[in-house]
């Protein structure tokens, strides 16, 4: 069976919210498709007691939706929110949470934010016919609070239908561990079975909430965002070095790689052999980039740690390189044909190379050999500025990161800067740069 880690549902989601399918959409189809269950599962909802337990995330956010849709069923629905309304973490959790409060006649809303206000309002769970558990998704890791595991172990004494939503509470998405976790009867998760729900004796079902099948092979705002919170800090501790041959440096590249905080260098390959404090920074630096005039042999003997070189072209197959290339071709409106070509054609590119690849086009396309992204969002900058692309992804591998999440985020990147940005490298730098939050 076909599993989605937590990181993985993390990429897809706000892939979908870059395709166009917004995440309110997303948590009102998962909070249908956990109510629709629970009322399959229960024979009909109407005139039985539902306490839905929410958390300030976005399990929260669901679990209010299944709330709504309960309630419009005839379910007596009891929303217990176990934190401050001002902590609720998302736009779309606090949209829902303003539907709720605004239901008073069909849902009765309680906030519990303190162990002694759950404690007062315990009774609600012995006399609930239905448990929904929203407290905790897939992000969430590390020891419960005290008030989550009190909640938690209140609701696990009840012989009420107890409902997971996405993943029970308390327990690790991807490993399945946990001390203390919520004892489901039934979960509804979303999209994909999560790793730890498998091998259980829950009744586990999954619900399609409409993220499309191009978020799982677009390079977008998931794999950067992923970048952000693994690598953004070793940013401003690349060593790079940018290495040219007898046509000379680009000097754009040169401003740009002094626009970015960065230690670097630039220089011609001759002086790896001439200059001491050259080869020095060379063979201490984090990756390389080499203009497209250089050929790498000359370089991979003064790099002894293998460091990553990304090389604007195929002239030469060496050891531990990143390929950027450009592509010409005109695609026109992508189609389901096309891209899957292109998926194709990336992977077994990689593979003749045994390098990662990156073309950069109309439709970017890149691989691993194990897995590709394209991306066709939003505009490119055209071919006349091509030459920036190997130099940002020179930046984003120099953090040791996978170089096809260095790959995807430098295309995200680089359509998510306004095109006329490419006209200064002053400008570019200031707008990558603000992207990363610097």
């Amino acid at each position: 069976m076909k599993t989605v880690t937590s990181e993985q549902m993390a990429i897809l989601d706000m892939n979908a919210s870059w395709l166009g399918v917004s995440r309110l959409q997303l948590m009102e189809n998962a909070g249908r498709a956990v109510a629709e269950r629970t009322v399959e599962e229960a024979g009909g909802v109407e005139g039985k007691k539902v306490l839905v337990l929410c958390g300030p995330g976005n399990n929260g956010g669901d679990g209010m939706v299944a709330a709504r849709h309960l309630a419009a069923e005839g379910a007596n629905v009891t929303v217990m929110l176990l934190a401050s309304p001002d902590s609720i973490r998302t736009p779309e959790a606090r949209a829902n949470y303003a539907s709720v409060r605004n239901m008073p006649f069909s849902i009765r809303l309680i906030v519990a934010d303190t162990f002694e206000e759950l404690a007062r309002r315990a009774q609600l769970v012995g006399e609930a016919d239905i448990i929904v558990d929203a407290i905790l998704g897939t992000g969430v890791r590390g020891r419960l609070s005290e008030l989550f595991a009190s909640a938690i172990e209140m609701a696990n004494t009840s012989q009420a239908l107890k409902v997971a939503v996405d993943i029970p509470s308390g327990l690790d998405p991807d490993t399945g561990y946990g001390e203390l976790f919520f004892q489901p009867d039934i979960v509804v998760t979303f999209h994909r079975p999560k790793p730890a729900l498998l091998n259980r004796g829950w009744r586990v079902y999954t619900a399609p909430i409409g993220i499309p099948e191009e978020a799982g092979f677009l390079a977008g705002p998931g794999q950067f965002n992923q970048f952000l919170r693994k690598y953004a800090d070793g940013l401003k501790t690349v060593r790079l070095a940018y290495i040219y041959g007898d046509g000379g440096p680009d000097q754009d590249i040169q401003k740009f790689l002094a626009e970015i905080p960065i230690s670097s260098i630039s220089c011609h390959y001759d002086s790896l052999v001439t200059s001491p404090q050259n080869r020095q920074f060379i063979s201490s630096s984090h990756s390389i980039l080499l203009s497209p005039d250089v050929n790498p042999q000359y370089i991979r003997p003064f790099t002894p740690r293998g460091q990553p070189m990304i090389i604007p072209s195929t002239t030469t197959l060496v050891p531990d390189s990143i390929y950027v290339m450009l592509s010409n071709v005109r695609h026109g409106r992508p189609t389901r044909e096309t891209l899957a070509k292109m998926l194709d054609d990336v992977r077994s590119l990689s593979l003749k190379l045994r390098s990662p690849i990156y073309v950069v086009g109309e439709v970017d396309a890149m691989s691993d050999g194990e897995e590709q992204y394209l991306n066709w969002v939003e505009m490119w900058a055209g071919p006349t500025y091509f030459k920036y692309i190997p130099a940002i992804l020179a930046w984003l591998t120099g953090t040791g990161c996978k170089p096809l999440t260095a790959m995807a985020s430098t295309s995200y990147i680089s359509r998510a800067v306004k095109v006329d940005s490419y006209f200064s490298p002053a400008s570019l730098a200031t707008q990558v740069k603000a992207l990363i939050g610097f």
